[in-house]
């Protein structure tokens, strides 16, 4: 009998909402996932195959361990996922991990991935990316390198998967960096000098899967879609991304409990934001920014209060100035 894989048995569970953030946690942290993800951002790895980045996440310390019992394929355990620094507090990451490239001087990596449902919790995303990325660097101290030898700080990674961005992120890949200016003279730079950090944003949501903006939006698009039966999620993992799900497997997608409540939410949260901008065109064009304001927005009972205010003004100004 084949065995299961990590990630078909998570997606066999995949289906409760309850259940939603430690099983997206658990199909990012199997390796095939990862390996896609590191080799369309992390440009030291641009030109390995799936199948050598599998072997280089987490170096020569790959557990052996599996996180289900009587399953060989491991998902990522090598690395905690909280970090303690004395007077920072402490974070905690969702995927951690670190990749070992073999050659004449053998890089490390350290990185994280982080699967955000909400794409404006309240704040930026990218802000928090970058704090993330600059605790990775200051929790080195004393690991990686010890005293004033900073040259031995390693390049750090934070990847984000935004499942449900707005239309106007959706489909997006950004990459955020240090990258030198010279404002005086001209000086060159080496790279390893400043390139230590990295923020990436992917922008998903329930239509990347059909979109297909690159192959990455499209295998993780049909991962995490909430639009996809069970058994097209087999038949697109197969087909289009190489992924064999066992005969079992398949038998328990088809059993998967739906996500009947999100997909309900989800759908009247999409038809208020669409008769709020058909309510608002009518008073005249939309603002950019007040565009990027509806699709950011996710809490049903704001926009069904936004969808009142448009029916009482009588201008774009006036419903400004009563949401603000």
């Amino acid at each position: 009998m084949k065995q299961t894989t990590y990630l078909n048995r998570s997606l066999d569970s995949y289906g409760d909402r309850a259940e939603f953030d430690a099983e997206a946690k658990k199909i990012t942290a199997d390796k095939g996932v990862l390996a896609r993800i590191l080799q369309s951002n992390v440009v030291e790895l641009k030109d390995y195959d799936l199948q050598e980045i599998e072997t280089f996440i987490e170096g020569t310390e790959i557990s052996k361990v599996p996180l289900i019992p009587g399953s060989k394929t491991e998902a990522i355990t090598g690395m905690n996922t909280e970090d303690s620094v004395p007077g920072e507090g402490k974070i905690t990451y969702d995927v951690r991990f670190y990749v070992c490239i073999p050659g004449k001087e053998r890089i490390r990596i350290l990185l994280n991935v982080e699967i955000q449902k909400d794409f404006y919790p309240g704040y930026d995303l990218v802000p928090r990316g970058i704090f993330y990325c600059c605790r990775m660097i200051s929790a080195q101290m004393d690991t990686e390198f010890t005293g004033e030898d900073y040259d031995k700080i390693k390049k750090v990674y934070s990847i984000w998967l935004c499942l449900n961005a707005p239309l106007i992120e959706a489909d997006t890949i950004t990459s955020y960096r240090i990258t030198p200016e010279n404002i005086v003279g001209a000086v060159d730079s080496k790279r390893h000098r400043y390139d230590l950090l990295n923020v990436t944003m992917i922008g998903l949501n329930e239509d990347s899967y059909q979109k297909r903006a690159t192959d990455l939006h499209g295998y993780l698009g049909t991962i995490f879609s909430p639009k996809l039966s069970s058994d097209d999620k087999v038949k697109m993992l197969e087909q289009d991304y190489g992924v064999k799900p066992t005969k079992e497997v398949k038998e328990g997608l088809q059993k998967m409990r739906g996500l009947a409540d999100w997909y309900e939410a989800r759908g009247i949260e999409h038809t208020t934001k669409d008769l709020l901008v058909r309510l608002l065109g009518r008073l005249g064009q939309i603002p950019e920014d007040l565009q990027y304001k509806i699709d950011a927005q996710n809490d049903i009972a704001v926009l069904k209060n936004w969808f009142q205010i448009g029916l009482e003004v009588t201008s774009i100004k006036e419903f400004l100035e009563k949401i603000s």
